[in-house]
């Protein structure tokens, strides 16, 4: 385990997927995810196996880098709509939320970023 945490630790540090090749497969992802999100690489998601692991790749860089483009490339409606509102809370930019097609949905992104703008002017 530790040499797992060790390489796991690594590729969060360095950015660097090749740190994961030799991670046990079930923490794989989690490797591969912090290479991506460090390396602000959304293409080191691809390595990752199973759809839900390279949703939620895809959703902490978009949120780490404030990219919204690679929330387009959700194919998950969940997954898509809960990129958009973190990334619309990250940026403090409403007009993000306006993405989310379930009215209800785009209705709590944006009352989200309105309670996070109002947080930080306290």
């Amino acid at each position: 385990m530790s040499d797992t945490m060790d390489s796991i630790e690594m590729a969060s540090e360095t950015g660097d997927p090749s740190k994961c090749e030799n991670v046990s497969e079930s923490f794989q992802f989690l490797c591969y995810m912090a290479a991506a999100v460090e390396s602000e690489n959304v293409s080191v998601c691809e390595k990752i196996q199973g759809n839900a692991s390279l949703m939620g790749c895809y959703m902490a860089v978009a949120v780490n880098t404030d990219n919204v483009s690679i929330c387009e490339m959700i194919e998950h409606e969940e997954f898509e709509y809960a990129c958009y509102t973190g990334v619309a809370s990250e940026t403090q930019n409403i007009t993000v939320c306006d993405k989310i097609r379930n009215e209800q949905i785009r209705h709590e992104c944006i009352e989200k970023v309105e309670k996070d703008k109002g947080q930080q002017l306290a």
